[in-house]
């Protein structure tokens, strides 16, 4: 699609890698038409699918955090009890803001 013009594939990728929040980030379809991108929306079998697949990444997300929380509790079991008390609420399933 972009082979033949590289300034408009550099300026898509610059635009994807750094204009958004994060990865997650929802794009429409309207959007990639004016970055230059041909895209479609997707329906019945195909969007069932993909929105299975976001749930599943989602839970995928949630086991990680998990697991990183049991074991950096792991890594400080021999620091002070009330330290280690303190741990769960900033490890909390919390949405991030701007300045964290």
């Amino acid at each position: 699609m972009l082979k033949e013009n590289d300034e408009l594939a550099k300026n898509i990728a610059e635009r994807l890698t750094t204009g958004y929040a994060d990865h997650s980030w929802c794009i429409t379809i309207e959007e990639t038409q004016q970055l230059g991108l041909t895209a479609q929306e997707l329906e019945g079998n195909a969007l069932d699918i993909a929105w299975k697949m976001h749930i599943l990444n989602q839970k995928l997300e949630k086991a990680k955090m998990e697991n990183q929380r049991e074991k950096l509790k792991e890594e400080l079991k021999d620091l002070p009890s009330d330290l280690i008390d303190r741990l769960p609420s900033k490890f909390e399933n919390k949405p991030k803001t701007l300045d964290e």
